[in-house]
């Protein structure tokens, strides 16, 4: 069997960002603002000042005032809007006049900039980058409006990079309402770090993040576990524990990721028969767990279990699409499966029972070559992969000659690649 490599096997973090739609682009435009009488400089001044210094409830009844003497035009609605944002709430009575907003009321734009960046249903980073950008035209030197707006490119592009921008608005903290930057940061901190985690960097930036985003937002259950698992995988499983034992204590509903963190701790330390106790119980409380499912076929495969790891795999299937790292299993299965059938008929062995036999060894090596091949087509050019598929072609032999000559031109980019970090 292939040798497993545990330490880059299992780095899925499933969860720590959810999937939101893009708002809807059918409700009519507003009226125009001078439906009803202007807020002054001095009123917006004033509204914005109750913002600054936490009063934002005292905001909305001062608007609320506003409005029933001279109407609410659009400006005030929009400032209406952002002082219930203050509280972390999104209202569609506070975006329903914008929802297909034309306008180039900047205070409008800086609104939609927040509903759009915030995690609702009208999520949309890009809208909400260019709101913010639109925004500029009267709020240029808007602290609010600049650190929305790295908000939304870190959310948009989730790097280190984009992500410590938005950290250096820490020191202009008092520019903003109370909690606005906790909240945004620990937003864009958690999604950058996310995915670097995703696509497989667990090292120290990933982990500084994690931190970060946990100072953050101490109430909020994925930075921790996100924290957790980078420090299991890293194989500093002792600094993993304190935190999981927190995450159990305050978090209960994340129970089936205290069990997937530990399952990939005991993996690492070779306690074989302790992880695959914890994966199961993850994936025990938590059916859809995909990648405590994985990781108990990689556990079962690297046993020599393979009766198991086949009916993990196509569990993990039903609930989403395959991972690299599932494929790459699948693919070992298959191929192990056809080697275990003679390409030669043994002595005692009828005509047609052997070709019964050859008929499953193809449509094993198939199923492999199919399961290489998708990762191929996703340009996953991992030298694990090529690799696998050159043992296919070797095996099946002159028919998968001209795919075996790109395999190995491909290998050796992806040997290059690889040497060069």
């Amino acid at each position: 069997m292939f040798a497993s490599k545990p330490l880059a096997s299992w780095l899925l973090l499933a969860g720590l960002v959810s999937a939101a739609a893009a708002p809807s682009t059918r409700a009519q435009a507003p009226a125009p603002a001078g439906a009803a009488t202007k807020l002054t400089p001095d009123d917006i001044a004033h509204v914005q000042a109750l913002r600054l210094a936490g009063k934002s409830e005292e905001a909305v009844k001062w608007l609320d005032g506003h409005a029933a003497v001279a109407g609410m035009n659009e400006r005030a609605v929009a400032l209406r809007g952002l002082a219930r944002l203050d509280s972390g709430s999104v209202l569609d009575e506070d975006v329903a006049r914008f929802r297909s907003y034309v306008g180039e009321d900047s205070y409008v734009l800086l609104l939609l900039g927040h509903v759009y960046a915030a995690p609702s249903a009208y999520r949309n980073p890009k809208l909400a980058t260019v709101c913010y950008q639109r925004a500029a035209t009267e709020l240029a030197d808007s602290v609010e409006r600049q650190f929305g707006l790295a908000h939304a490119k870190a959310l948009l592009e989730p790097t280190a990079q984009n992500v410590d921008a938005v950290l250096a608005f820490e020191s202009k903290n008092d520019s903003l309402p109370p909690n606005m930057f906790a909240r945004f940061a620990s937003r864009a901190v958690l999604a950058s770090a996310t995915a670097l985690a995703m696509k497989g960097d667990r090292g120290d930036t990933t982990l500084r993040l994690f931190a970060k985003a946990r100072e953050l937002a101490p109430n909020d259950p994925d930075p921790l576990r996100g924290e957790a698992l980078t420090l299991a995988i890293q194989g500093k499983g002792d600094q993993a524990a304190p935190l999981l034992d927190d995450l159990q204590q305050r978090f209960p509903e994340c129970m089936a990721d205290v069990f997937y963190t530990r399952a990939v701790i005991a993996q690492l330390a070779g306690k074989s028969a302790d992880a695959l106790e914890a994966a199961r119980n993850a994936y025990g409380l938590k059916s859809d767990y995909v990648a405590a499912l994985e990781l108990a076929a990689q556990i079962q495969y690297d046993a020599g279990n393979l009766d198991e790891v086949r009916p993990l795999l196509e569990r993990a299937r039903r609930y989403a699409n395959p991972s690299e790292r599932s494929r790459m299993l699948f693919a070992r299965y298959f191929i192990d499966r056809a080697q275990a059938i003679p390409a030669t008929k043994p002595d005692g062995m009828d005509d047609k029972a052997f070709a019964t036999e050859q008929n499953k060894r193809r449509e094993l090596l198939r199923q492999a070559t199919e399961e290489c091949l998708a990762l191929r087509t996703e340009k996953t050019y991992l030298v694990e992969n090529l690799e696998l598929l050159l043992k296919i072609c070797s095996i099946v032999g002159t028919e998968l000659d001209p795919l075996a000559k790109e395999v190995t031109l491909q290998l050796g980019y992806a040997k290059k690649r690889a040497a060069k970090g």
